[in-house]
């Protein structure tokens, strides 16, 4: 019985030690690595599940799962992303630089500014100043030299549309029911408002010279107005079925064409819209060419609803139709359709296209990656390969390299905030004024 007893304990304690070895195994591969580095010195590095926290960088052997990672320092904003670390997985996170909270914000113009644009020059802004309910003046600001110029004065706040290419002249527009020159209007006027050079009265008023010139059109809506391509001096109208181009110097309109779809829109070189029937058009005012860019066989009882959404570049086009809810990208002579509409469109890196969807997502097409699952309202790509993201409530950095995001600012709609790509300064207005931060 002894012996027995004796037998039984060794093999016991075999076993024992048997799956204590294969379990030591088992769990020698069931790690995963990780690396957290910080290009700002003195940076907290902190691994939130397992409660880790290093300075400057920290490299970890952990169990396979996510992880929410934080970096922070005092005076700087936090950095944090949520990861997901593999089984025998080594991931690296690094160029985490961290943005400081207030020694790169810069107070621009004081005042109630209620919006502004940002002119194509980069010298120059042009604002709306309100003055009280019923006065509203537009000036224009100097960045080099920090002056003002008063522009305009009106008694119902306008809609600034865009300038022209050189940023002597600016399209804005007074909505229906606005006052202007003591005048309740009936219907959206367009205007052009001298910002660099001398205009009689300092703008043209759109409605009247154009209906001026072309009689025939005497009571026809104007709705929408762009610069056209490559010159200063013409615009594109569209009315609600046709397109002509204004000559503003030598007081002519030229037809451009007719059974007009819902939208134009131009690039560099040319106006493109889409006809009644569905065809993308492109007219070449160089040349005063029209042709037609691309057929489209789409099973549509209703042509009329669909527009053209936005043009990224001269091969690549987004469609929408919104009453389905849908939307198609036009690229390299071949149209695909997209599982939900857009609310708009970036070009990104190389041949890539960035979606924005109204289910708030953002895509990398054509290999459909999605990028963010956050409630994003418009992004812009830097010259660092990184997007400087609007969210509903915040701004923030986001890098597809090792998808980290980093909070910049929190606004309101009223904030207006814009983002110079070229120049990579975030601006938005407040209480005080207007304010920039250099990123």
């Amino acid at each position: 019985m002894k012996k027995f007893l004796i037998i039984l304990v060794v093999l016991s304690l075999i076993s024992y030690l048997g799956y204590s070895f294969w379990q030591s195994k088992q769990n020698q591969n069931h790690f995963g690595y990780l690396t957290v580095k910080s290009l700002t010195q003195g940076a907290n590095i902190f691994v939130i599940e397992i409660d880790k926290q290093c300075t400057g960088q920290c490299e970890l052997k952990i169990v396979p799962g996510f992880y929410n990672i934080m970096v922070s320092k005092e005076g700087y904003q936090d950095w944090q992303n949520k990861v997901e670390v593999k089984e025998n997985q080594r991931l690296e996170i690094s160029d985490i630089r961290l943005i400081p909270y207030s020694s790169k914000m810069e107070a621009l113009i004081s005042g109630k500014i209620v919006n502004y644009l940002l002119l194509p020059n980069k010298n120059q802004i042009v604002y709306i100043l309100q003055n009280n309910l019923k006065s509203f003046e537009v000036y224009v600001y100097n960045r080099l030299d920090k002056s003002n110029k008063s522009l305009l004065k009106l008694e119902s706040e306008p809609i600034i549309e865009k300038a022209s290419s050189d940023s002597s002249d600016l399209i804005f527009k007074l909505p229906k029911g606005a006052i202007f020159n003591n005048i309740k209007l009936k219907t959206d006027n367009w205007f052009v408002l001298g910002v660099n050079k001398s205009l009689t009265n300092n703008y043209i008023d759109i409605n009247v010279k154009f209906k001026k010139i072309l009689t025939t059109l005497k009571n026809s809506v104007i709705e929408q107005v762009i610069w056209q391509p490559s010159s200063n001096q013409r615009l594109a109208i569209k009315t609600e079925k046709e397109i002509y181009l204004l000559d503003m110097i030598e007081n002519e309109v030229f037809p451009v064409a007719k059974d007009v779809g819902s939208y134009i829109f131009s690039d560099e070189s040319f106006i493109y819209f889409l006809d009644i029937s569905g065809l993308i058009k492109r007219y070449n005012p160089a040349l005063n060419e029209l042709i037609t860019v691309s057929p489209l066989s789409l099973p549509f009882k209703e042509i009329k609803d669909l527009k053209l959404f936005n043009i990224i570049s001269k091969n690549k086009m987004i469609l929408i139709y919104q009453n389905e809810s849908l939307a198609w990208v036009y690229a390299d002579s071949k149209m695909q359709p997209l599982t939900t509409s857009i609310s708009s469109a970036k070009t990104g890196t190389g041949s890539d296209v960035f979606l924005l969807f109204k289910s708030l997502e953002m895509e990398r097409y054509p290999n459909k990656q999605v990028i963010s699952k956050e409630n994003i309202k418009d992004a812009w790509l830097t010259d660092k390969g990184q997007w400087v993201i609007f969210l509903n409530n915040k701004i923030t950095y986001f890098d597809p390299r090792n998808d980290s995001y980093m909070d910049i600012l929190e606004y309101k709609e009223e904030n207006h905030p814009q983002f110079d790509a070229d120049l990579n300064y975030l601006y938005f207005l407040d209480e005080e004024g207007l304010k920039r931060i250099s990123l």
